[in-house]
């Protein structure tokens, strides 16, 4: 009964917001994630990212190996914090470039979005997930400007 009367409370709100969201403003919706999977430079960003992530793994497998293979405590040791160290610093200078690159494609994608209204069209462009339906769906705009095509 409750579930019942909270889903009529939403219809209603729902049916409201639809009535008087048009008054006030021209909306549109973005997929960002089918963006970015469609994206050709977050492709290959993507594929970047687990070219490093597999030789920074490699790199780990040889340490341990190389740290097995140790004859004495003591050069097992040194071995571990030297190793320690290197891929600490790997791992460090990897996220950060992947961190770095990220942000440039984000910068890239809400600029495209940016482009496509220069001229004023809408007055709300929401995420997808963001949003129950919108008519605007500037998708395949964004992905085609970014693309180049």
């Amino acid at each position: 009964m409750k579930l019942l009367k909270n889903l009529t409370v939403l219809c209603g709100t729902l049916a409201v917001l639809s009535a008087v969201t048009p008054v006030f403003a021209a909306t549109a919706m973005v997929d960002v994630d089918r963006v970015l999977f469609e994206y050709t430079k977050a492709k290959e960003a993507a594929t970047q990212f687990q070219a490093q992530e597999k030789a920074l793994e490699n790199d780990l497998i040889n340490a341990q190996n190389k740290v097995k293979a140790a004859k004495t405590p003591v050069e097992k040791k040194t071995l571990e914090e030297t190793y320690d160290k290197q891929l600490r610093a790997k791992a460090e200078k990897i996220k950060n470039e992947q961190l770095k690159k990220l942000k440039e494609i984000d910068t890239e994608v809400m600029s495209t979005i940016s482009k496509i209204n220069a001229n004023g069209k809408y007055d709300v462009i929401l995420r997808k997930s963001a949003t129950v339906y919108c008519k605007n769906d500037i998708t395949d705009e964004v992905i085609r400007k970014l693309n180049g095509k």
